[in-house]
């Protein structure tokens, strides 16, 4: 059996001399070899513990050889090591191989394009593995003064995020360059705007405004505290009506390409995993969700029939209605408002604002801020308290629960509707 050597553990080699033969002439002078004057003299060699051939380099003088080779070999240990070959790719060169692995539908690709062509507008002459913050830094502010929006910006930087990882895993560098001290800079501050948190009365001419189809995801936003894409991932199996409690398991996840191959809207993960927190729901909230089922006891609690991606409402979809909801109802929730950096416009009032109240509802109620924290999932109580400071921990036996806010709010509406003059009114 042929047994082929060892190859060799990473070691940094004595340098050698290229322009001399071993031995010497009969007056003890050196013996000049066929590279005598070619080239470098001193020649740095070190073994990678890969290959057998170990990999060399020219040096002026034996001190820098040695010490390059040694270099190399701190590296290698480090796994901080770039091969010869490695260090030659260009940006230019990454950039458009990385591209081309993607599997993505073509208007994606062409969006990729642009962004591409304008990274390599500033980093085109570096190689990947030269690539540094100043590099990236250079390319954000560029950008910026030339009129990108913040968005775009923020889309190029996650474009090159991606890139400059599947560079490093590629053992093409061993850093990453885009960090958040590189992140795109807003073309001025951030417009501080509060959450809009509508009133009972608002909710529920809301409510009634809204496609009949839909008005069982904005119960569940403003009476089990879901966002958008939860709702629209919830099933029926998840509520115990028994129990009267909730369990969110999955999320809408829009269509999208994996692999060349188009997969429709589905469910995936939750958000977080303290979002999929079983939470307690008020009995009235129960019966309310349950009345609007009409008798469905499997399957997603909002169905929309008209969907060209298997009866499921899309996101876009949603937002839609609600939109025309919130401009029907008039008033402080169609306010627009700025909401980005570029002075783009919305109204006050979306389908967040439903958990907003939900959670306004549970901190002016009878719950205390423990039970206020668990039914919102939030993760710990900092982030419950940072958005409903009103909270007074402490249980309040006087205060209503969520059901029966949301009831009377419901009674007065329909006196509002009917004509009727509700007491307290002026």
């Amino acid at each position: 059996m042929l047994r082929r050597n060892p190859v060799p553990a990473a070691r940094a080699l004595k340098a050698y001399d290229t322009w001399h033969r071993q031995g010497r002439d009969a007056n003890r002078r050196k013996l000049k070899s066929a590279s005598y004057g070619k080239a470098r003299q001193w020649r740095g060699a070190y073994q990678d513990g890969i290959r057998h051939t170990p990999h060399t380099r020219g040096f002026d003088t034996a001190r820098e050889a040695e010490t390059w080779a040694q270099n190399q070999v701190s590296a290698i240990k480090a796994g901080q090591h770039i091969t010869k070959g490695a260090s030659r790719v260009m940006m230019g060169e990454w950039c458009w191989e990385w591209l081309d692995l993607q599997a993505i539908d073509p208007s994606t690709f062409g969006g990729y394009q642009s962004k591409i062509r304008l990274i390599l507008k500033y980093l085109d002459r570096l190689a990947v593995h030269e690539v540094r913050e100043p590099h990236v830094l250079k390319l954000m502010t560029g950008l910026h003064r030339s009129g990108y929006s913040f968005d775009y910006r923020v889309d190029i930087h996650r474009l090159l995020t991606r890139i400059m990882a599947a560079a490093k895993r590629a053992e093409l560098t061993v850093v990453m360059p885009c960090s958040i001290e590189t992140y795109a800079k807003p073309n001025r501050d951030r417009p501080t705007i509060a959450a809009y948190c509508p009133t009972v009365t608002e909710f529920w001419t809301f409510f009634h405004l809204m496609p009949e189809e839909t008005r069982i995801a904005v119960a569940l936003g403003v009476g089990v505290g879901l966002r958008l894409s939860e709702a629209l991932g919830a099933n029926i199996e998840d509520l115990d009506v028994e129990a009267c409690t909730y369990q969110p398991v999955t999320q809408y996840k829009p269509s999208r390409r994996v692999d060349g191959k188009r997969i429709g809207s589905h469910d995936g993960p939750l958000k977080t995993e303290t979002s999929g927190t079983q939470i307690p729901v008020d009995p009235w909230v129960v019966d309310w969700l349950v009345g609007q089922l009409d008798g469905r006891t499997t399957g997603k609690f909002i169905e929309f029939e008209a969907s060209r991606s298997g009866g499921r409402m899309s996101q876009k979809a949603l937002r839609g209605r609600v939109y025309a909801a919130v401009s029907e109802l008039g008033g402080e929730p169609a306010k627009l408002v700025p909401w980005g950096p570029d002075g783009k416009m919305r109204q006050q009032m979306g389908f967040h604002s439903l958990r907003h109240l939900y959670g306004s509802l549970l901190a002016d109620g009878a719950y205390s801020l423990a039970d206020v924290t668990r039914r919102m999932r939030h993760k710990n109580n900092t982030t419950t308290l940072d958005i409903y400071t009103h909270l007074v921990d402490g249980q309040r036996d006087a205060a209503q629960t969520i059901g029966q806010a949301l009831r009377r709010g419901l009674r007065d509406y329909r006196k509002a509707a009917n004509g009727m003059r509700i007491v307290g009114d002026p």
